[in-house]
């Protein structure tokens, strides 16, 4: 039942910001180190909209200043962040999902990145 509820809110877009005051802290270091805040995501490039929008209600503005990229389910995420060269030009890198896998896929390929499991 509890996994209904779930995927109904997903499903609905019943969304929130954990923790808004934390995330704009991360947003302001990452732009004083002339750093970048990509969006990568195992949905397809047709959930453009919908992605859009779930980040518009978590608070997120100027959107077109992101990259958002998608997996579609075709690929691990961490070979995606390979294939695609995303880590080029950094010299630090952060990963956050809410996968354990998807953490997994990118420490294999990149063990010096730092990967943070997201939990809500």
């Amino acid at each position: 039942m509890a996994l209904n509820i779930f995927n109904t809110c997903l499903s609905v877009g019943l969304i929130k910001q954990t923790d808004e005051e934390g995330f704009n802290l991360m947003l302001d270091k990452i732009n004083s180190l002339n750093g970048k805040l990509i969006f990568l995501t195992a949905r397809g490039s047709l959930s453009h909209d919908k992605t859009i929008k779930d980040l518009e209600k978590v608070g997120l503005k100027d959107l077109e200043q992101y990259e958002i990229h998608y997996t579609c389910n075709e690929i691990s995420k961490g070979d995606y962040i390979y294939k695609h060269h995303l880590l080029e030009g950094y010299n630090q890198h952060i990963f956050i999902d809410d996968y354990p896998h998807f953490l997994e896929s990118a420490a294999r390929i990149f063990p010096d990145m730092n990967c943070y499991l997201f939990k809500y």
